[in-house]
């Protein structure tokens, strides 16, 4: 019955990842505000010390400026978080926000791409796809009681490893999105 019930809760929490829209949130609309008008603060010094400590072109800079938004915000609603349900919720906007920005610089780089290129981009994103989709089902299935033992927290590992295959994708996309988009701002 522990098994059943472990699995349910993993499988609940790793779906709620993927497009389910939260009513409820652990978290205050005042805390959410009070958030995101600190993260647009230290944006600004980030991007400030982006422009004044290398050269990188502007699609690069908002690159690094978008996951660095992303990420403060996790970490500051992160330190607000007071039980494993919240730490969850936490790390799902987190995927939806990497979702967000792994589509928004797939879709530049293709476009900085020929037809003849896009095509391999495309085939290497369904390939990844694939793996994703398969890597997620192993996650479920090692985080059942019979293999994790089960416990408050798994829900917690089964989540952030699901996201982790996001992050790592998205990074990736995100380095050739930048090769490609300095070296064309260089003229090279």
């Amino acid at each position: 019955m522990k098994h059943i019930l472990c699995t349910l809760l993993v499988f609940l929490t790793s779906t709620s990842l993927f497009g389910q829209n939260q009513e409820f949130s652990y978290f205050t609309p005042a805390q959410i505000q009070t958030i995101k008008a600190s993260v647009e603060k230290k944006a600004l010094i980030f991007l400030k010390e982006l422009e004044s400590t290398s050269y990188q072109s502007p699609g690069s800079q908002e690159y690094l400026l978008d996951t660095f938004k992303a990420q403060e915000t996790a970490r500051m609603t992160m330190d607000l978080a007071e039980s494993n349900a919240a730490m969850n919720e936490v790390t799902n906007n987190l995927y939806k926000d990497y979702d967000k920005i792994l589509n928004k610089y797939y879709n530049r780089l293709k476009t900085l791409l020929s037809p003849e290129d896009q095509k391999i981009l495309i085939q290497a994103q369904r390939a990844w796809l694939t793996y994703q989709t398969a890597e997620r089902e192993l996650i479920i299935t090692l985080m059942s009681e019979n293999y994790s033992g089960g416990g408050a927290i798994t829900s917690n590992i089964s989540t952030y490893l699901i996201c982790d295959l996001l992050f790592k994708r998205t990074h990736e996309i995100g380095d050739y999105y930048q090769m490609v988009a300095d070296t064309k701002a260089n003229g090279e």
